[in-house]
């Protein structure tokens, strides 16, 4: 039994040894290094391999056999402040409408309501197929242009259609598969502080 391994220390090692290109501290610097093909492989989110696109870079998300991180981000009404309790409420249906789940998966994001017919309606059946459904594109996308396949350029049909065999399927597949492949939730740490702590130390080393 190796009673010297010390779990404190074992990333500093790597780090040492130069496991480590470097540690982001921000989403544009992510973008940054990706884009500039300085970095090949991080633990990053969608949103960034949509951006690293929009710079010219290709890039692809891959998913690991350990499966995701995820988080959840909702909206809640707050008990004090009634009076504005119309102003809240007309938010979250805006929120949760069809203009947001339209816009905000161009960035990689999506919305719990994304089931309902008024998100469908507004995204059309080809966007929604491609975002939620696991579905190809109407068109075909030559396979060395899909790691530049970029849904906020991409012209989207309202009307029902066929997907091409040789249409780009969205990175992960359907909201199915992908729920089917969390791991675990991300949320605020019970211990948060030990954390920053060990954090701080692994950074300055």
């Amino acid at each position: 039994m190796n009673t010297s391994f010390s779990y404190e220390n074992f990333l500093i090692e790597k780090k040492k040894a130069g496991q480590f290109r470097v540690t982001w501290t921000d989403y544009m610097q992510i973008v940054t290094i990706h884009a500039a093909e300085d970095i090949v492989i991080s633990d990053a989110w969608q949103p960034v391999v949509y951006d690293v696109r929009r710079a010219g870079t290709p890039m692809r998300y891959a998913e690991v056999e350990e499966g995701y991180r995820c988080w959840y981000s909702g909206g809640s009404i707050l008990l004090r402040g009634k009076e504005m309790l119309p102003v809240c409420y007309s938010f979250l249906d805006f929120h949760y409408g069809g203009w947001m789940a339209s816009w905000i998966c161009g960035w990689g994001y999506h919305v719990p309501t994304y089931v309902g017919q008024e998100v469908k309606n507004y995204m059309g059946p080809e966007k929604w197929g491609w975002v939620y459904g696991g579905q190809r594109t109407y068109k075909p996308i030559p396979p060395e242009e899909g790691a530049l396949f970029d849904p906020l350029k991409y012209e989207w049909s309202k009307e029902p259609g066929t997907p091409h065999p040789q249409g780009w399927r969205k990175d992960c597949g359907s909201i199915e598969e992908r729920w089917s492949k969390v791991a675990s939730w991300t949320t605020w740490p019970k211990y948060s502080d030990e954390y920053m702590k060990y954090w701080e130390k692994f950074r300055t080393a």
